[in-house]
């Protein structure tokens, strides 16, 4: 992926179908380092995941800024806060808490989750689709018919059950990594 800021603009910003407002389902297919009119920035191009969908493979990109100064905290006001929560599935506060590292954004490509789209006017009358929201996938609730026998762990085995690590790993030396002290 380029830095180049108008090549960036240039090829996500026009020329593409519109889709239009509304909740998708996406995946990260691409991220990059760039500078925008605001400062260093993460650009992130999502793909309607949704077969079912007539927007399914449309690509829409969005930017978030990077913390500054640079090396600080992100905050959950951020965006780029609430594009890793959705991505990841919890809150990257506390996995950080948690694990003692940061996630590379390289180990979130393919990772998927709901994005929110707008259509935006351009000054020339045309719009184009914005991405304006990001929220978690739902974890699948296991349905268990009526009549099935409910049984219970013993106590022990309860208590006892591992944590289990995330389905993305640490990858260390990434230049990318998120600064969460």
């Amino acid at each position: 992926m380029t830095t180049d800021d108008d090549e960036i603009r240039l090829g996500f910003s026009a020329g593409g179908p519109t889709v239009e407002d509304g909740t998708y389902i996406a995946k990260l297919t691409q991220y990059g380092r760039t500078t925008g009119q605001f400062g260093p920035q993460v650009k992130f191009v999502f793909e309607v995941d949704d077969e079912e969908n007539a927007y399914h493979g449309s690509e829409l990109a969005c930017w978030a800024d990077m913390p500054k100064p640079e090396g600080s905290d992100a905050t959950p006001l951020m965006k780029l806060y609430k594009i890793l929560d959705a991505l990841m599935g919890e809150d990257p506060l506390q996995y950080f808490e948690r694990v003692g590292k940061p996630v590379a954004f390289r180990a979130l490509v393919g990772r998927r989750c709901r994005i929110r789209v707008e259509e935006q006017p351009r000054r020339d009358g045309s719009v184009f689709s914005k991405v304006t929201g990001f929220t978690r996938l739902k974890k699948a609730i296991a349905v268990v018919p009526a009549s099935a026998p409910t049984a219970r762990a013993p106590r022990a085995a309860r208590q006892a059950a591992p944590e289990e690590e995330p389905p993305w790993e640490y990858l260390p030396d990434e230049p990318s990594d998120l600064p969460f002290s």
